[in-house]
């Protein structure tokens, strides 16, 4: 969701956002590859099978200047306001977790393609689906509060929650939640929150909200 909402914003008059899996093998001659290249690669690539999923816009670019920067916490290039500067150090920090690793290439005016390799086992086995009865997923009528600084995600969660039977009242802030939440929460079923957010983060609202009402729960 990161590498979509900004292959968005670097495409503000359209272009084309490209979402590519492969299986690839990486060997011994990847790194010099990408040097040549002119990629980023970070970590250090580990050589065996991988599943490579890429993200691929047609948008400004990324300045030569910024390359080596992007995954620094709170590095940005937006307006204030507009981002936080840790969306791909997220990313990295996901990948990384999982023992993978990230390539970037970026040509400014003619887009950024971001590879994100994970490790792969080509012979696992995938156990069957198990039968679940839709009507099981779906809600009835509870209230959900949505808090992300992101109005794409706001957008794309609420829509997604209201299909399947939920109401939800969203919005931007911490501290708008913290009213709506003091306003409603004998109503609401659940929140759901971003937690790097400007202003109040995520886990300063949770604790704000367990004053307000000792019988939440919170899950990571």
């Amino acid at each position: 969701m990161n590498l979509c909402v900004n292959a968005r914003d670097a495409m503000p008059s359209g272009g084309t956002l490209t979402l590519c899996a492969a299986n690839v093998t990486v060997d011994e001659t990847f790194k010099a590859t990408g040097i040549e290249s002119s990629a980023l690669i970070t970590p250090d690539p580990q050589p065996g099978p991988k599943v490579r999923l890429s993200v691929i816009d047609t948008g400004t670019g990324i300045s030569p200047a910024h390359f080596d920067k992007v995954f620094e916490p709170f590095f940005t290039t937006k307006a204030p306001g507009k981002g936080t500067g840790l969306g791909l150090s997220t990313v990295l920090g996901i990948v990384r977790s999982h023992g993978g690793f990230v390539r970037v290439q970026s040509e400014e005016d003619k887009g950024t393609c971001f590879e994100l390799y994970l490790p792969a086992t080509p012979r696992a086995q995938v156990p069957a689906d198990q039968p679940v009865d839709p009507e099981l997923l779906r809600g009835q009528g509870q209230l959900i509060l949505l808090i992300d600084d992101e109005a794409a995600v706001r957008e794309v969660v609420s829509r997604a929650l209201e299909q399947f039977g939920y109401k939800v009242v969203a919005t931007a802030e911490g501290s708008e939640a913290v009213g709506i939440f003091v306003r409603q929460h004998a109503a609401i079923a659940a929140v759901i929150s971003d937690m790097v957010m400007p202003g109040m983060d995520g886990p300063a609202l949770v604790s704000i909200l367990r004053q307000i009402d000792p019988a939440c729960e919170s899950s990571g």
